[in-house]
This record gives structure tokens, C-alpha cells and sequence, in this order.
């Protein structure tokens, strides 16, 4: 792999190590965090196709946290661990150990619990992208920063162009079907979303 990076974006000297002398075939344990809603969980799936693409003989684990079980996208990863966090401060801190070293690290999430099992982790390689830059420097071998003006789907695969990687367009994001494919098409109307302010009305006579 090569370190494909620009100005924008942060990197260790131990990640340039990492992603100029690691081959594909050598990642076999990959841990993705993500904790988050249906929304996010969805703009996540194009990332776990190509990071199949990628790193094709990987065990790819997902993290997330049990209040964010609805939509994870078990399908397309081997294994879902679950952070507890409505228990003890004691139990929840040991549940950060229970991970096996890993090879790459993405944390999605950029929340304080995600820190938490980044930095309890071992991992050859950490990448992130922060809101607050320090943590580029504490926590991550490599930070990108998000841009409000792309749709996160496309920015989650940034991390996969860093080592080379050329995701394929449209984005893939392999949606399971549960319609015979003889029935007839559906609409399906969603009048709500995670927050209440990015909920929308229910329009007249849609009850």
C-alpha cells in the first residue's frame, strides 16, 4: 500500500511506516466504530462494501453501543461487539478490554466512548477524523477532516482512498432484499428521523 494523503490530512510517522511497508494480504483483524442512528448506520454500508473490496480475507468487527442496535449492519461484517454502557463504571471500563489486538482501527464515530475504545485498542494503525485536531496527535495515526458539503457516505471512504483504494460509482450499499422481486414496487414514507428537528410533518391524509 502507498500513503495517499494531502495537506488536509494528518499523518504519524508511524502511519506513513504502517501504510508504506504493510501489504493487503497481512490485515487480517479490522475493528469499525460506529454509534450512531438508521441514518448514519446507512451512509456506513458503502464503506463496508469497499472495505471488503479492499481486504477481502479480513475479520471485520463492528463496535457500537447498545442503545444504537436498530439498522447496524450486521450483514456486512463478521462480527458486532457491543459496548455496554448501563452498567458500572468498573464493568463498563473492563468491557473496553475484551477487543483482540487489531491491524486497523477506523474510529466513524468521533464520540467520547469511541476515544475510550480507540485508545484502550491496540491496533498496528488508528484512523479517525476528529472535530478537534489535538486528538489527531493523541489518539489517531491518521485524521481526515469531515467536510459538510459531501454526503458522509462518500467522505467515510476517504480513509480506504489514503491506502490507494478506488471506490466504485455509484456507491454500492448493498441493500438486503425482503420484497420478492415479482411484487410490485412500494413507496415507504419515513415522516421521522434521530432528532426531533429533522423530523418531518406528516402531510394531510398520511396517517
Amino acid at each position: 500500500m502507498r500513503a495517499w494523503t494531502d495537506k488536509c490530512a494528518s499523518l504519524s510517522r508511524r502511519g506513513r511506516r504502517w501504510l508504506e511497508s504493510a501489504a493487503v494480504n497481512q490485515v487480517k483483524r479490522i475493528l469499525v466504530i460506529r454509534q450512531c442512528a438508521f441514518g448514519d448506520y446507512m451512509a456506513t454500508r458503502p464503506f463496508l462494501v469497499e472495505l471488503r473490496r479492499l481486504f477481502p480475507e479480513a475479520h471485520v468487527t463492528l463496535a457500537t453501543v447498545n442503545r444504537y442496535r436498530y439498522a447496524v449492519p450486521e450483514d456486512l461484517v463478521d462480527e458486532v461487539f457491543v459496548q455496554e454502557t448501563r452498567v458500572s463504571l468498573a464493568k463498563e471500563w473492563r468491557s473496553l478490554r475484551d477487543l483482540d489486538p487489531m491491524d486497523i482501527l477506523f474510529d466513524l464515530a468521533d464520540t467520547s466512548r469511541s476515544r475510550q475504545l480507540t485508545l484502550m485498542t491496540s491496533a498496528a494503525i488508528k484512523f479517525g477524523f476528529p472535530y478537534r485536531g489535538l486528538f489527531n496527535h493523541l489518539l489517531y495515526d491518521v485524521g481526515l477532516r469531515r467536510s459538510n458539503y459531501h454526503y458522509e457516505a462518500e467522505v467515510l471512504l476517504d480513509f480506504l482512498k489514503v491506502m490507494g483504494h478506488k471506490p466504485r460509482y455509484p456507491l454500492d450499499f448493498a441493500m438486503p432484499r425482503h420484497r420478492p422481486s415479482e411484487a410490485a414496487a412500494t413507496i415507504v414514507y419515513f415522516p421521522f428521523a434521530s432528532v426531533a428537528d429533522k423530523s418531518l410533518s406528516l402531510a394531510p391524509g398520511l396517517n
